[in-house]
């Protein structure tokens, strides 16, 4: 006989010396002599967490947790499974109980707080993590979702204040380096935002998001010909970069380098007619409508469709869009699919038939794509109708499942204008249709999709959308 306490110690040793299978080979004899010795469980249900195994860590953590009648230690070891599993609530309830009889246990408010992020309760969140760094000062972590619920809530100042403290205790921290610029950005300092999304990005080790972040710190700071060079090399590694966590650092950077772009020429943003601004959002464009094997003209041709048709709806309506209101939906066209970055890589090029879960992700993209709108500080109105442009009249599209006049105009004009280029168009599944076939699906859909009126004054515009295809390329 063995003591199961040495068994255990020795085990440490191994783990420490990355040793990882002599180490589990000593943990589950330890479990052999001794069923009761929940250490020992907590330490085999790691590993197999670690190795992703998450039913049999799962597995181990129960036993933990059965036999110790509930020790912090190991609550917290099963709540972790919950929190990778997104039983939110399930954990928050476990961790509720340990609070109550352990306040000051570092581990358990942290994960607490992880929950309670998870239920998008931001304020009891930090809370429990400001909880935590009392108990544990040195935890760099700690702070670092300090910021990220600061951040949520909208405190930006603090937020700032915690991240830097995290940062300060851990530099190479490329996810609190991230966020620190995100709280940068939200106080208009461009150039240290930069240097903290630059840092994160190059922790990537992805080139294309490197060449992005690159060309975006170039443009901020006014070098508008090597923003250029890197924004186009790139628009060329888009398709062999998988989307990954850094691409939301690429993505601030281009929002703030934008915005200071756009405030230091004091003028609208021209789309596609030159200037810095022009090249940076067309970068964008292509980086979007390459990812699922579409042509860089996609959201180009959209846009320009878009336009036409809400000029013919004016001319037949007696002037019912002004020209400003035109320009909105020319723009809410260009960036439709913008949220289609949040979206995985693998769901978007997917050849075969999607799944109900792969396809739930997928119409993410419309809520997401107003989200970022928002973020780019874009001089026009049109995340709704960016949010809205998979709507259908009858009431059974998406996200919110709006109908009839509820829609925005805009957004029919656009969800018009995006089936038809699409059905024109080559896709990896199939051959483009012809522009007659592709008109007389477009009429099926007038009263479940769209309404009559919208499909009559597209038809009206056919030979001027047929030059906008054949100009676009």
């Amino acid at each position: 006989f063995i003591l199961p306490s040495a068994l255990y110690d020795l085990g440490g040793i191994c783990l420490r010396q990355g040793k990882k299978d002599e180490a589990l080979a000593l943990y589950e004899q330890s479990v052999r002599e001794d069923p009761s010795f929940f250490r020992s469980n907590i330490r085999i249900g790691e590993i197999k967490k670690d190795g992703g195994d998450l039913d049999s860590a799962f597995e181990y953590f129960q036993k933990a947790f059965d036999s110790s009648s509930g020790a912090p230690d190991a609550v917290c070891s099963l709540c972790s499974i919950m929190l990778a599993r997104r039983q939110y609530r399930e954990a928050s309830d476990e961790l509720g109980k340990v609070f109550m009889s352990h306040p000051d246990h570092a581990l358990s408010l942290r994960l607490l707080g992880e929950a309670m992020m998870g239920l998008e309760d931001f304020k009891s969140a930090l809370d429990m993590f400001r909880r935590a760094i009392d108990a544990e000062p040195s935890d760099a972590s700690l702070r670092r979702l300090a910021g990220t619920a600061l951040l949520r809530i909208g405190n930006y100042e603090e937020a700032e204040a915690e991240l830097k403290k995290a940062v300060e205790m851990e530099p190479d921290d490329a996810e609190a380096r991230c966020l620190l610029g995100m709280a940068y950005s939200e106080a208009e300092k461009t150039r240290e935002s930069m240097d903290e999304f630059w840092f994160s990005v190059k922790a990537s080790k992805d080139p294309c998001l490197e060449y992005f972040a690159e060309g975006a710190s170039c443009l901020a700071l006014g070098e508008t010909d090597a923003a250029s060079a890197a924004f186009k090399k790139a628009s060329s590694a888009i398709f062999s970069s998988g989307l990954k966590p850094a691409v939301s650092s690429t993505m601030q950077m281009l929002a703030v380098s934008g915005a200071s772009a756009s405030r230091r020429s004091g003028q609208d943003m021209a789309a596609y007619g030159g200037g810095d601004d022009a090249r940076l959002f067309d970068f964008l464009i292509r980086a979007v409508d390459g990812r699922d094997g579409c042509s860089f003209a996609h959201s180009l041709r959209v846009a320009k469709i878009s336009r036409r048709l809400a000029e013919r709806i004016s001319e037949i309506s007696r002037d019912l869009l002004s020209e400003e209101e035109i320009k909105c939906i020319e723009m809410a066209g260009l960036f439709h699919d913008i949220g289609m970055l949040s979206v995985p890589s693998s769901v978007v090029a997917k050849r075969s038939p999607l799944t109900e879960d792969e396809f739930s992700q997928i119409r993410e993209h419309c809520t997401e794509g107003e989200k970022l709108i928002a973020s780019l500080n874009l001089p026009w109105d049109i995340g709704k109708m960016v949010r809205h442009h998979h709507e259908k009249i009858n009431g059974k599209g998406y996200p919110d499942r709006l109908s009839g006049d509820d829609i925005p105009l805009g957004s029919m004009i656009i969800s018009v204008a995006d089936m038809f280029e699409a059905l024109v168009s080559d896709r990896p599944y199939r051959q483009s249709f012809s522009f007659e076939k592709a008109v007389t699906l477009l009429n099926k859909r007038q009263g479940n999709d769209f309404a009559p009126g919208l499909v009559k004054a597209f038809i009206d515009i056919v030979p001027d959308v047929s030059r906008i295809i054949a100009d676009i390329r």
